[in-house]
């Protein structure tokens, strides 16, 4: 299966994308809601409501702005997953933050920390935010994983990204 210890050695190695632009504006968090899928490691998204201003439509994880009541990104990230998703603090066992990635909206103001984490929460147990998120669906790590069904996409430098960076885009 899956370990955290696993986790955590893999993701010390992954260089931070470093930003030339001290002005960061706002702190966002999503989490990456890990989950068992018939004994398989799946990572848990949402789409987004058609209905929202921003991000109608899109495949994304819980996750947000940083709020004045949160006391760090991780409380971000669970206040957001159970707001949007009904993901319950109880149920989620937390691996760690990645380095934080810039937003591609705002005019790149913000960056986003992803935070992994094991959830031990059935789907049917979710309760969707319906204004916010039209559907969940998983993805086997294993078809993550298949060389055949990913690429990357390359985003220009900018907004205090000097060089550029590279994301993973999967068919």
């Amino acid at each position: 299966p899956f370990s955290k210890s696993q986790f955590l050695s893999s993701t010390d190695s992954v260089p931070p994308i470093r930003t030339t632009d001290s002005s960061v504006k706002k702190q966002y968090a999503v989490l990456v809601p890990l989950v068992d899928m018939s004994g398989e490691p799946a990572l848990l998204y949402t789409k987004r409501s058609s209905n929202l201003t921003s991000h109608r439509g899109l495949v994304s994880f819980p996750g947000g702005g940083m709020e004045e009541g949160d006391s760090n990104l991780v409380e971000t990230a669970l206040r957001e997953a159970w707001e949007e998703v009904g993901i319950a603090r109880e149920k989620v066992d937390i691996w760690g933050e990645m380095q934080p990635v810039p937003t591609r909206i705002h005019n790149g103001d913000g960056l986003v920390t992803p935070v992994v984490a094991i959830v031990r929460q059935e789907l049917e147990e979710l309760i969707l935010n319906r204004g916010e998120v039209k559907e969940v669906f998983t993805v086997r790590l294993s078809r993550l994983c298949d060389t055949q069904l990913h690429g990357y996409t390359q985003f220009r430098g900018g907004s205090g990204f000097e060089h550029g960076f590279s994301l993973p885009v999967y068919c």
